[in-house]
């Protein structure tokens, strides 16, 4: 899938010295991962396949006010705003 749901995330508050773990695996409207690219290094061989998913959905405005496409409704509701219904399930 080009643009998956997040199954679980960490995050790590230094000042407090703690770790927050979430699992969205039974989240209704989990987080989506976009930009997938910009988590490998340089020399990663998907990395440009990647790049290529991201200008193919930003020259299509998948992109446009981020905020309302971070989570999977969001996400779907703009594939079908642009009109690439027909690439759901690819999306």
């Amino acid at each position: 899938m080009a643009f998956p749901a997040l199954l679980a995330a960490v995050r790590v508050d230094l000042d407090e010295d703690a770790v927050f773990r979430t699992d969205y695996r039974g989240y209704e409207n989990p987080p989506i991962l976009h930009r997938k690219e910009t988590l490998l290094s340089s020399e990663d061989p998907r990395r440009p396949a990647f790049a290529a998913l991201t200008r193919f959905a930003e020259e299509r405005g998948l992109f446009v006010q981020p905020h309302l496409i971070g989570n999977r409704k969001g996400w779907q509701a703009r594939i079908a705003e642009a009109g690439l219904d027909k690439y759901r399930a690819a999306f």
